[in-house]
């Protein structure tokens, strides 16, 4: 492969689909495995630079080179959140739904969203573990209320990964009420910010904690995560105790707490973006 080829230590392989004709996205391989590199203008990169990269959110690299702006996101899916429904019944996607409102409800609580949520970048990597991979060349939800919020729009966005899941499945009219507030147009109705979404499928599982046990069987013995639902959320009164699974300094460190036994989300600080100069 030639050097023009070549961002980041990463040579390009194949090009991929793309929904925006300004960015191309490509299939590569690097020191550490495979990866996405996504090439494009500017924005692209500042875009990347704005997301979070710690816990199931991967780190990128950033940079320019001949004049071409550049995102390399390292790692691939393995199955996303389609195959994971074929996979799972309906309780255990809704156990699984959890872990990816938990990890968009942290990006919140620190004043922060994500803008770049898409099914196809969401369910397991290669190791069986969760990761939320941002979809820079897909096309992501729009909000339809010119007056939402980023956190709010990410709600929205939130209800189409879940909606891929099919969690209506599950045995519990309350996941309709959770879908409804969560596909509601107007952001000042919809259910937000993710806090309000963790709290509410915790909610669920606390009456049907046997979905929480079967998702471990059925994710096998990769699923190697000790986070869980908290206790549940009931309207009016306080919010329950939580411990947030990564550090208030998640941004810029790897993660601490009660998941430093998680081999997923251990290691030693690095950057959250690492940017490559021209």
């Amino acid at each position: 492969m030639s050097d023009e080829s070549n961002y980041a230590g990463y040579s390009l392989r194949s090009r991929q689909a793309a929904a925006s004709a300004a960015v191309e996205l490509w299939s590569a391989h690097g020191p550490d495995g495979d990866a996405e590199v996504f090439l494009g203008p500017e924005m692209l990169v500042r875009r990347a630079r704005a997301l979070p990269a710690w816990g199931p959110f991967p780190r990128v690299l950033t940079g320019s080179r001949q004049g071409r702006w550049f995102v390399v996101v390292p790692g691939r899916i393995h199955q996303d959140l389609e195959a994971l429904r074929d996979r799972l019944t309906g309780g255990t996607c809704l156990a699984f739904a959890w872990h990816i409102a938990a990890a968009l409800a942290e990006v919140h609580e620190q004043g922060r969203a994500h803008g770049a949520l898409h099914g196809s970048h969401v369910g397991l990597d290669s190791r069986g573990l969760l990761t939320i991979r941002p979809a820079l060349a897909s096309a992501v939800r729009s909000d339809p209320d010119a007056d939402a919020t980023a956190q709010a729009t990410d709600c929205l966005q939130l209800g189409g990964l879940l909606d891929l899941l099919d969690l209506e499945r599950a045995e519990d009219r309350s996941v309709e009420l959770l879908m409804a507030g969560l596909r509601r147009e107007r952001a000042r109705l919809r259910m937000q910010p993710g806090r309000a979404v963790r709290q509410a499928i915790a909610a669920i599982l606390a009456r049907h904690p046997e979905w929480v046990e079967r998702l471990k069987e059925e994710l096998g013995p990769s699923w190697t995560t000790d986070q869980a639902p908290r206790a549940p959320y009931v309207p009016g009164a306080a919010a329950p105790a939580h411990s947030p699974p990564w550090s208030t300094a998640a941004t810029v460190a790897a993660p601490t707490g009660s998941l430093a036994a998680d081999r997923h989300h251990t290691g030693e600080i690095e950057p959250a973006v690492v940017h490559l100069g021209a």
